[in-house]
C-alpha cells in the first residue's frame, strides 16, 4: 500500500529518538522563556530536521551492525533506498541550517556544528560511533548539550550561558547513551564497532554508566535546575538497580524510564507536548504491528 510505503520513509527518521531531543530542547527553551511561542515550534522543527539527517546518516553507514541486530529494518530489508537516505538527509540538514540562520545567527552556528558532528560522527574516514570515548563524548555533546543550548538561544538566551545550564544534560544523555550499546555488543564486536560495552562488558558499563547519572543530579544542584532533578530522582531506584543486578533489561528500563520522566517534566510546562506523545506512540505501535509484526515502542 501506498501509505505504508510513506510511513517507511517517516518512520526510518527515528521518532522514538527524536522523543529526548525535543524533551531536551524544550527544557532548553524553557531554562530562559517559561512563554511558549511560534519561536519554539521553529526550533521544534530545526532540531527535529537536524536529528532525522543524523539519524539516516547514521543507518546509512551502520547497515551491517543493525542487519546484525536485527535491530533497524528499513534500510537492511530495502525499505528504505539508500539513495533515497541520502536525499531525505541533505535536504533535512538544508532546511534546517535555512531556517536556523532565519531564526538567529547563534541558532544558525549551532545548527552547523549539530549538521558537522552528525557526518563525523558516522561517515568514514573519521567514523566517531567505532571510537568508545569519543562516540560517548559526541552523543553526550550533541544530544545533550547542543541540543539543550539550541533551544535556550532560540529562547533568546546567551550561548555560554546555555551550555553551562546545560552541564546535567550532557551527563545524563552520556549514561543513557553507555546503555543504549549493552544490548548490541555481539552485533558491534562482529562489525568492528567499538563501543563502551565491547570494551568494558555489561557490569562494569553500567557501573559507568551510575556514575554518570551521580555526576549528572551533583551538575543539576550546581545549575539549579529544578525540573531536571525532579525527573531525574524519580529514575533513581532503577539507577541502583541496574548497578546492583547488571542486567540488560534493567538497564533498557532505566534508559527508557529516564526519557518518559523526562519528557513527562517538559509536558508539565506545556501539557499539548504530552497529547502529541501519546498520539505518536498509538501511531507507532499501530505501524509496527501492521509492518513487522511487533510491539514497539515498549518499556520491555
Amino acid at each position: 500500500m501506498k501509505i505504508i510505503r510513506i510511513l517507511d520513509h517517516i518512520f526510518a527518521l527515528r521518532p522514538m529518538l527524536q522523543i529526548p531531543v525535543w524533551t531536551i530542547m524544550i527544557l532548553g527553551y524553557y531554562g530562559f522563556s517559561e512563554s511558549a511561542s511560534i519561536v519554539l515550534l521553529l526550533a521544534l522543527v530545526i532540531g527535529t530536521g537536524l536529528a532525522s539527517g543524523v539519524f539516516l546518516i547514521n543507518q546509512i553507514y551502520d547497515i551491517e551492525s543493525d542487519r546484525i541486530n536485527q535491530k533497524i529494518h528499513f534500510l537492511p530489508k530495502g525499505l528504505v533506498k539508500i539513495s533515497t537516505a541520502w536525499m531525505m538527509a541533505i535536504s533535512l540538514y538544508l532546511m534546517s541550517l535555512i531556517l536556523a540562520f532565519c531564526l538567529s545567527v547563534k541558532v544558525g552556528f549551532l545548527a552547523i556544528v549539530i549538521a558537522l558532528l552528525g557526518i563525523f560522527y558516522s561517515a568514514p574516514p573519521i567514523a566517531l560511533k567505532n571510537r568508545a570515548y569519543a562516540a560517548a563524548f559526541i552523543n553526550a555533546f550533541g544530544h545533550g548539550s547542543l541540543i539543550f543550548v539550541l533551544g535556550y538561544c532560540a529562547a533568546g538566551g546567551g550561548m555560554l550561558q546555555g551550555f553551562y545550564m546545560s552541564l546535567p544534560y550532557f551527563f545524563a544523555v552520556g549514561a543513557v547513551y553507555i546503555g543504549t550499546t549493552l544490548p548490541d555488543i555481539e552485533g558491534d564486536k562482529k562489525t568492528g564497532k567499538i563501543t563502551f560495552g565491547v570494551i568494558y562488558g555489561e557490569k562494569k558499563s553500567n557501573i559507568i554508566m551510575l556514575l554518570c547519572y551521580i555526576i549528572s543530579l551533583i551538575a543539576g544542584l550546581i545549575v539549579r535546575d529544578v525540573p531536571f532533578l525532579v525527573a531525574s530522582l524519580v529514575v533513581s531506584p532503577f539507577y541502583i538497580w541496574l548497578a546492583l543486578t547488571g542486567k540488560i533489561k534493567t538497564t533498557i528500563l532505566a534508559v527508557k524510564l529516564s526519557i518518559v520522566s523526562l519528557s513527562f517534566v517538559a509536558a508539565y510546562f506545556y501539557p499539548v507536548y504530552i497529547v502529541f506523545l501519546v498520539v505518536l506512540i498509538l501511531i507507532m505501535r499501530a505501524y509496527y504491528r501492521r509492518r513487522f509484526c511487533f510491539t514497539y515502542p515498549s518499556l520491555k
